[in-house]
């Protein structure tokens, strides 16, 4: 890290808060003390920490609460609690509260170290991926902003091609000049499109470059020191793991999100049965562990499309509600139909899972947005604004009604021809 990183250590022993001060300092960690959750409260108040290391036990104040208190000053504090009942339940107790991690007193100095620096570690490429997408996403406003300006340029110039056709001489020249000006456009959209992928694939590059020296050097720790290590050692290896794989998900989703709105294939006339049957199939071993019934309304239309991109969207609306049908259902059940409409065909999965909070629904089709209702469920939160991506591509739209416990039902409306 470029700067000293922030630390406060929370502890109503004061010999305790003085030795980790001392061990932390050493390491270039600018170092504050609190020895009661009164002085840490005023602390927070008006201070920004990277990291708090605190004590669950503290005479004046339960950790608990305090910890609840640190999250709502700053999502980005993390916090490693440090207890002396080496239980597993109070460490699971507190990382439902919010802890990060935990370390059971007494510890060695080196398992402290360790475990702040790999801490502070993972904050830093929390931050390192944030900023890739926010310029990301700040490179693809700009592309769309300018194909928005460049769109108005040619209607204003096809409406003043129509009020001159009676000249005929004058309309060819104009004619002439818009060709001119629509190759410049085309050739400055394929310009843009040409950057934004370099970017996207020196992103994706470096990104996998630094996941494929984390995973090297993990797998060479375990090999070479795995046999020393307690079973918490052994744990952090999997924390690290996970956490390789699931950033490698996200590269993955962040490349195909990029490639939806510029690489195309033919549209055809299809089933769409044949997606729902296609989808079903690869899902099935779910669907049978879980014991959900599915029902398919008969007499499926035939749709026009990009046959690949539309089935990923099928796929992913699937696979959405399989996930998210809940544990402890006791009846699971998804619906699959259509419905035609004003020359439109409106698709529905309807699931009766464990539903969205209202006041989320409006942004589940946002980019890698995952809903505080399903944390408890793995994922990236990006295949819902593919799915947008791809409907707004065939002309179409996507949307949910949704109720937390009450299920969900995804729509989607396609033209019912090209």
């Amino acid at each position: 890290m470029s700067y000293a990183p922030n630390i406060l250590i929370i502890d109503d022993e004061p010999l305790m808060c003085d030795s980790l001060k001392v061990l932390l300092s050493t390491q270039g960690y600018e170092i504050h003390t609190a020895n009661s959750g009164k002085e840490a409260v005023e602390y927070l108040a008006k201070n920004s920490f990277d990291l708090v290391l605190m004590d669950i036990v503290i005479a004046d104040m339960d950790g608990h609460r305090l910890m609840h208190y640190i999250n709502s000053q700053d999502l980005e504090t993390v916090v490693i609690v440090m207890t002396g009942h080496a239980s597993v339940e109070s460490a699971i107790e507190a990382l439902r509260s919010g802890a990060y991690d935990y370390l059971r007193k007494p510890f060695e100095h080196e398992e402290l170290l360790k475990t702040v620096e790999n801490v502070l570690d993972q904050k830093s490429l929390k931050s390192d991926r944030k900023r890739a997408h926010e310029a990301l996403r700040k490179a693809h406003d700009r592309l769309e902003r300018g194909i928005e300006e460049r769109t108005a340029k040619l209607a204003k110039a096809n409406e003043q091609l129509k009020l001159e056709i009676e000249k005929r001489k004058r309309a060819e020249e104009a004619l002439r000049e818009s060709e001119k000006w629509l190759e410049t456009l085309l050739a400055e959209v394929a310009k843009k499109n040409a950057e934004l992928d370099s970017f996207v694939h020196t992103v994706s590059h470096n990104l996998r470059a630094s996941l494929f020296t984390i995973a090297g050097f993990t797998d060479a720790l375990r090999d070479d020191f795995g046999s020393m290590l307690s079973e918490q050692g052994q744990n952090h290896f999997r924390y690290i793991g996970d956490a390789v794989r699931k950033l490698e998900r996200f590269i993955n989703h962040l490349l195909d999100f990029s490639r939806v709105a510029r690489q195309t294939e033919k549209g055809t006339e299809f089933p769409f049965a044949e997606l729902v049957g296609e989808a079903l199939k690869l899902l099935q071993p779910q669907i049978k562990a879980q014991g959900i019934e599915v029902n398919v309304q008969e007499d499926l239309p035939v749709i026009y499309g990009e046959r690949k991109r539309l089935g990923q969207v099928v796929d992913s609306l699937l696979a959405n509600a399989v996930k998210y049908i809940g544990k402890d259902n006791p009846s699971p059940r998804i619906d699959v139909g259509t419905k035609e409409q004003d020359g439109q065909y409106i698709f529905f999965v309807r699931d009766n899972g464990i539903g969205i909070d209202r006041d989320q629904v409006k942004d589940i089709f946002d980019i890698f947005h995952h809903l505080r209702a399903r944390r408890d469920y793995p994922g990236i939160g990006a295949r819902l604004a593919i799915c947008k991506k791809i409907m707004e591509r065939h002309g179409g739209r996507i949307w949910v009604e949704s109720e937390a416990g009450k299920g969900s039902r995804f729509y989607f409306k396609l033209p019912r021809k090209r």
